[in-house]
């Protein structure tokens, strides 16, 4: 059995997002979930990946990012690039519990993440915050 190289190990997340774009984000590329999107220099990567129609993109991973006494609306750009191009039914909230504990207690991580997404409808701030996960994860 052959592995379709969009599967392999890549290097670097705009290495994974070519090799996904050769694949046509079909056939074994499907359903994949990528959470590694959230650091300023892999945009243009997200953004590729995000070309591939069955690509998601989890959000996790967000406050341990963050310079010492550096505030959240630090992640602002991040998340709204994130929630242009992937939209809120192909991006997933993830705490990436517990390594997220280095920055903040479970409940905050959360709570921050909410508040970065005020500016979502309640609907898409559901469907980030829980409602894609249960559908990308097929969760009944």
């Amino acid at each position: 059995m052959s592995v379709p190289s969009s599967c392999t190990p890549a290097a670097n997340s705009e290495e994974f997002a070519a090799r996904v774009a050769d694949d046509g984000g079909g056939g074994a590329a499907a359903g994949l979930v990528h959470d590694l999107l959230v650091r300023p220099d892999q945009l243009p990567a997200a953004t590729a990946l995000a070309r591939c129609g069955d690509v998601s993109c989890k959000l996790s991973g967000l406050f341990t990012l963050l310079p010492p006494g550096g505030g959240d609306e630090l992640l602002e750009p991040v998340v709204d690039h994130l929630l242009q191009v992937f939209g809120p039914h192909r991006l997933l909230f993830g705490t990436d519990w517990p390594v997220s504990t280095l920055a903040a207690e479970h409940g905050e991580v959360v709570r921050r993440t909410a508040a970065l997404l005020r500016g979502l409808s309640p609907g898409e701030r559901a469907a980030v915050l829980g409602g894609t996960a249960g559908a990308v994860y097929d969760l009944r």
